[in-house]
């Protein structure tokens, strides 16, 4: 999946005919999406019963940090704004700076823009 997504998304960016690299690259990412969001479902179900009872509170922020060393702001943001539940949205509102949640619209229209070329 990950070498089609690879091929697919360099096609798309030399591609002549855009709109047609744009809809082989759109079905490969909505065949990822629903693996994707199996997977995450069943790790919802399985993992996070098991790292409530055994990863304590100080060491789940010790990966938390961890994690965030890695990101791309650009695209995390964005993701993570799109899945949020609503408590979660107004969680993440509420602790946030008006600073912060300026540059969020700014992130999520660019992201929004590459995801709507990509669908097509």
């Amino acid at each position: 999946m990950l070498a089609t997504l690879r091929t697919r998304a360099a096609a798309f960016d030399v591609a002549n005919d855009k709109r047609a690299a744009a809809a082989e690259l759109a079905e490969t990412l909505e065949t990822a999406h629903a693996l994707l969001s199996e997977h995450i479902a069943d790790e919802e179900k399985v993992v996070f019963p098991i790292i409530d009872a055994y990863v304590s509170l100080e060491d789940w922020k010790r990966i938390e940090n961890a994690a965030k060393q890695g990101g791309n702001l650009k695209f995390e943001v964005p993701r993570v704004l799109q899945h949020a539940t609503e408590p979660e949205l107004a969680q993440l509102k509420q602790d946030a700076g008006l600073l912060i949640r300026l540059m969020l619209k700014f992130l999520v229209r660019g992201f929004d823009k590459r995801e709507a070329i990509i669908a097509g």
